[in-house]
């Protein structure tokens, strides 16, 4: 009987097995499927990762060329900078020159025309002192020749007149 009701404890702690058995067996399975599951995760994070990487490395030598750029345009600026400067200061120094090229020649131009207003005013003034004598002289001939033609006139008045 003892052995019996031993076989009957075992009985029932191989039940009692069994069930834990099944019980952990179907924890294994479920461990099994969250395992899965989180060994999917794992790798959906990896691929993230992966990508953000790759994105970081492309950011980077997007920056990285971008700073290039910004310095290579600096430089360009700079130089564009200096060399409009330079421009300037030339167009300036032009400029000044014409100006005073062209103040010289406007001081030589007034002095030319007064000189030559000058000439006119005593070409004027020759003209008509000259005016005024042909003026007196015509008065005179014409006075010499009225007085020549009414002696002309007395004189062939008197022609007929007595002859």
């Amino acid at each position: 009987m003892k052995l019996l009701a031993q076989i009957s404890v075992m009985k029932k702690e191989l039940k009692a097995l069994a069930m834990e058995n099944n019980t952990l067996q179907r924890e294994l399975e479920t461990k099994s499927v969250d395992l899965k599951s989180l060994r999917f995760q794992v790798d959906t994070l990896e691929a993230e990762v992966s990508r953000f990487q790759t994105s970081e490395q492309e950011f980077k030598s997007l920056r990285d060329e971008t700073s290039s750029l910004i310095d290579k345009l600096e430089v360009q600026l700079e130089t564009f900078i200096t060399e409009s400067a330079r421009v300037m200061s030339e167009k300036d120094q032009e400029l000044n020159k014409l100006n005073e090229e062209k103040s010289l020649s406007v001081e030589q131009l007034n002095e030319l025309l007064t000189a030559f207003m000058q000439e006119k005013d005593r070409i004027t003034s020759g003209n008509n002192k000259e005016k005024k004598e042909l003026r007196d002289r015509k008065s005179k001939i014409i006075d010499q020749l009225n007085k020549r033609l009414v002696s002309n006139e007395l004189k062939r008045h008197n022609y007929f007149r007595e002859g």
